[in-house]
């Protein structure tokens, strides 16, 4: 697919022509399948797919789903096909599914592009310092207070991020700033060995980096961590 330099079109051919066709797999160890077993409140994914409520569907829970407005200026078109935000707070059986990096049914929203990420990061830096947002604004929120609240509180769980992911970095600091360290939780980060000469070193220096910022790392394949979160989930 060639890119004419038209971010929009390409987004829109993406439609198109790949998520149309894209399936969940019925495998019951997919990592989907997997996380909507959890019973969890709230997932946040930087996904474009609608895999996640799909699995969850598949699970009997009743999703929601909703997508960051980084995009808009409050009075674009596409504004108006995202779904509302929900009324209460979620719960396990009705979890809301954000779209932090946008949803490809609403094209334009899809954070595709090198200028796309620096607008998105951008936006929501002028979040983080604007004070002001109100209840009746938060719709217009990269992320709204229930999802940032939530992030800030509860213990994540960080898959298929690189540790040299710029997304990884801005998000998680942006969240942490001016929580004191009492109030924080852990976390916990899935990451492949790294394929370098000095990997003990490497991996020392990021236990040691991650730690810190307390996000213990697991050091394996989403395969293996998905076989032992399953055989947890099944408590054996």
């Amino acid at each position: 697919m060639a890119f004419n330099h038209d971010a929009n079109q390409l987004k829109r051919a993406l439609h198109r022509t790949v998520f149309s066709q894209a399936a969940l797999t019925t495998d019951p160890l997919d990592i989907h399948h997997i996380l909507a077993r959890c019973d969890l409140p709230l997932y946040l994914t930087t996904n474009y797919d609608d895999f996640m409520v799909e699995a969850l569907q598949r699970a009997g829970k009743r999703p929601t789903w909703n997508v960051s407005p980084w995009y808009s200026s409050g009075m674009d078109d596409d504004d108006d096909r995202r779904p509302p935000l929900p009324a209460d707070d979620p719960t396990a059986e009705r979890p809301l599914v954000f779209h932090l990096h946008g949803h490809h049914s609403i094209p334009h929203s899809m954070v595709l592009t090198e200028d796309d990420y620096i607008d998105f990061h951008v936006r929501h830096a002028r979040d983080g310092r604007d004070k002001s947002l109100s209840p009746e604004g938060d719709r217009a929120a990269v992320v709204p207070s229930y999802v940032r609240t939530r992030l800030r509180r509860a213990p994540l769980l960080f898959l298929g991020y690189s540790l040299r992911d710029s997304t990884f970095w801005t998000l998680f600091k942006s969240l942490m700033i001016a929580m004191p360290d009492g109030q924080r939780s852990s976390h916990v980060c899935l990451q492949l060995d790294p394929r370098v000469k000095r990997r003990a070193a490497v991996r020392e220096y990021l236990d040691k980096r991650l730690g810190r910022q307390q996000i213990e790392i697991f050091w394996m394949s989403l395969e293996e961590f998905t076989d032992m979160l399953d055989s947890r989930l099944r408590g054996t």
